[in-house]
C-alpha cells in the first residue's frame, strides 16, 4: 500500500507515467500496474483517461491530497525513529529566499559537509513568499528567509540582521535624498523580501519613481547599478565585494538607518528531526548576534 500511494502520487506530481517512471528507476508497465493495482485497493478508478491526458477524478483527489500528508508524517516519524540510533546522514532539503541562498548558504554547506558528510544537503532557492509557501507544501524541511513570512503552523527565529543601503554606480553623484525621485529604481520580482524592503523605504520618505524596472535576480541588479541604469536599496551582504573594490557605491547622504531580519522558519512541532536541530545551532555558531556593517 505504501509503494502503491508513492507511485501514484509520483504520476499526478509529474504529470506523466513515463516521467514517474523514470523518476522511480521503473518501467512504465510496471507505474500503470501500480496504480491499477491501488484503484483495485479502493476498488474505484482514480484517474480519467482521455487519449493520451488523464485527470484526477474526485476520489483520486482525496487519494492524493490525503496520500501526501501521511507519507510527509510517515517520512517524518522513520527520521525521527532513525534519529535515536544513527548518525547524522539521509537527505536534507532547505529553503532558502535568494540574498541567504547565494551569499549565505555556501557557508552553512560546507560546515555540514565537513561535520556530517554523510548527510546530502538540498538547497531550494526562491524568493520568501515562494520559500515559505514550499514550506507550508512540505516541499522542503526548513527554509530561512530574509523579512517576514508569518503562519500559525510555523515559527521563525531570527538569527542575524542586515544592513540596507541605496547603492549606485561608483561615479554617480547622488547627495540628497530629495532628488532619488528623478532616479530610475532597479527591484526584484513580487514577493521579493529586498523589494519589500524597498517599497516601504520609498514609502516612508514619499519618494515616487518616475521610472522603475523589475529584475529577476539580485546579481542582474548589481551588474545594472555598474553600468549606470539606476540605483537600489541593497543588502550590505550582497554588496560586500563590490563596495571594497569600488565598483558599487553607497548614496552620500543621511537618512534613516534600514535593518532587515534574516530568519529561519520551521514548522511548530513536538518532534523535531534532529538535523533541525543541527543546523540551527550551527547557524547560531556563524551568524547569531551579528549585524552586517
Amino acid at each position: 500500500m505504501d509503494q502503491l500511494l508513492r507511485v501514484f502520487i509520483m504520476v499526478v506530481d509529474e504529470n506523466s507515467f513515463t516521467k514517474a517512471a523514470n523518476k522511480l528507476h521503473m518501467t512504465q508497465p510496471a507505474v500503470s500496474q501500480a496504480v491499477k493495482n491501488l484503484e483495485n485497493h479502493f476498488n474505484t478508478t482514480l484517474i480519467d483517461r482521455v487519449n493520451k491526458t488523464f485527470y484526477l477524478n474526485k476520489a483520486g483527489k482525496i487519494v492524493y491530497e490525503i496520500g501526501k500528508e501521511i507519507h510527509v508524517k510517515l517520512d517524518k516519524m522513520k527520521q525521527l525513529v532513525g534519529d535515536l540510533h544513527d548518525e547524522v546522514s539521509g537527505e536534507v532539503i532547505i529553503g532558502a529566499s535568494y540574498t541567504i541562498g547565494e551569499y549565505m548558504m555556501p557557508q552553512l554547506l560546507a560546515e555540514l559537509h565537513d561535520r556530517y558528510p554523510n548527510l546530502h544537503v538540498h538547497i531550494m532557492i526562491g524568493n520568501t513568499k515562494e520559500i515559505g509557501d514550499k514550506l507550508l507544501n512540505h516541499e522542503i524541511d526548513l527554509a530561512f528567509i530574509e523579512g517576514t513570512y508569518e503562519h500559525p503552523n510555523l515559527v521563525a527565529k531570527t538569527f542575524m540582521q542586515d544592513n540596507m543601503f541605496v547603492c549606485s554606480a561608483a561615479n554617480d553623484e547622488l547627495t540628497s535624498i530629495e532628488n532619488l525621485s528623478e532616479q530610475v529604481w532597479l527591484s526584484r520580482e513580487v514577493g521579493s523580501g529586498t523589494r519589500h524592503m524597498q517599497e516601504k523605504f520609498l514609502q516612508t520618505h514619499q519618494i515616487t519613481p518616475q521610472q522603475s524596472v523589475t529584475l529577476g535576480s539580485t546579481q542582474l541588479i548589481k551588474e545594472a547599478i555598474q553600468t549606470g541604469l539606476g540605483i537600489s536599496l541593497m543588502s550590505q551582504t550582497v554588496v560586500a565585494k563590490e563596495l571594497a573594490l569600488g565598483t558599487i557605491q553607497r548614496c552620500n547622504f543621511e537618512y534613516e538607518r534600514v535593518t532587515r531580519d534574516f530568519s529561519l522558519i520551521k514548522y511548530i512541532s513536538s518532534f523535531e528531526p534532529k538535523i533541525n536541530e543541527i543546523i540551527e545551532t550551527i547557524v547560531n555558531e556563524i551568524w547569531s548576534n551579528k549585524t552586517t556593517k
